[in-house]
């Protein structure tokens, strides 16, 4: 049966925890993978024999947290829009946009 090697990282990349082992197949080391992952480590790798198997998530940690920029828009008490900074209320071609 093959060795794995189980590799946990946290939100900034950072090796937070590595353990081998003995599995039948893929499958199977990916399920241990899974059940033994911390909930502070964001990104998990499998891997045998100095070939990657499987990773969670599939993209960059990075690219996960990245931010928006945009104003968040919530709702006033009459039911109209707001913008969360400033208060004021966006103007309808604001949030149509010109034609």
């Amino acid at each position: 049966m093959p060795t794995y090697d189980i590799h946990y990282f946290t939100r900034g990349g950072t090796l937070a925890l590595k353990f081998s082992t003995i599995c039948i197949d893929d499958t199977r080391a990916k399920i241990i993978a899974h059940a033994m992952k911390l909930p502070e480590c964001k990104k998990f790798e499998v891997w045998t024999d100095g070939s990657l198997v499987y990773q969670r998530p599939s993209q960059p940690v990075s690219e996960l947290y990245q931010v928006s920029r945009e104003p968040i828009r919530q709702r006033s008490n009459d039911g109209g829009e707001t913008d969360a900074e400033s208060g004021n209320r966006p103007s309808v071609s604001s949030l149509v946009g010109d034609d």
